[in-house]
């Protein structure tokens, strides 16, 4: 899973590449350049912001974002355009690398897990096996990697990295309550039993694993947003 850290350096990159851009001829190779550079700042914003990037923030608005701070954009060429656009993408990085834009880590996280739990949802709504147990299997995944991304937000150091010692590490640092320990344990349960064929998978209602899909998304918004 990509991190924080490997999104800082990439902006770094682009911009060190993009300042260069100043120094290098007119011409077609300038505007390839540029074209480059701003599809990635753009990449960068829609990874941040894989829901909608804000406002401000999208490129093909940098000219209505001028002119309500009072700016003419028809005085800019495309080299000045560009160097609008990097310097915003500068501040960017530094409120980034300052801590100042919710964590990225969390957000690739929502992204990934939200298509996996729709997955899991379609996969439920056959209500057949073997597809129960997958659904039940990759709902787990996700509870799984919520409660590691957990332990790296808070600092925590389980004593080792299985479900069941994160869950409880994380319970007694108070991240969340006991009846919320006692959900996830139930959860990590399903999921146990769904992946070992020689295990009653059987004695598991059409209602626990609705239930199980649906909390742990529940559980990764609100413990990751």
């Amino acid at each position: 899973m990509i991190g924080t850290r490997e999104i800082i350096k990439r902006c770094k990159d682009i911009i060190k590449k993009g300042s260069q851009v100043f120094s290098q001829g007119d011409g077609v190779f300038k505007a390839n350049v540029i074209m480059n550079i701003t599809t990635s700042i753009d990449n960068i914003y829609h990874l941040t912001y894989p829901k909608g990037i804000p406002f401000h923030l999208s490129t093909k608005n940098l000219k209505d974002v001028m002119f309500n701070m009072g700016y003419q954009p028809m005085h800019y060429n495309k080299v000045g355009i560009f160097k609008l656009i990097l310097e915003r993408f500068k501040g960017f990085t530094e409120d980034l690398e300052k801590g100042m834009i919710t964590n990225i880590s969390n957000i690739i996280s929502l992204d990934l897990y939200d298509d996996m739990i729709d997955q899991a949802k379609e996969l439920r709504q056959h209500n057949t096996e073997p597809l129960n147990r997958a659904g039940c299997v990759l709902a787990r995944i996700v509870l799984e990697a919520t409660l590691k991304q957990l332990c790296e937000n808070h600092g925590v150091q389980p004593i080792n990295e299985t479900a069941n010692q994160t869950n409880i590490a994380l319970k007694g640092e108070n991240i969340y309550s006991k009846p919320q320990f006692k959900l996830i344990d139930a959860w990590l349960g399903i999921g146990n039993t769904a992946a070992h064929p020689n295990q009653d998978f059987q004695s598991i209602t059409g209602t626990d694993m609705d239930d199980m899909i649906r909390g742990i998304k529940d559980f990764a918004l609100n413990y990751l947003r």
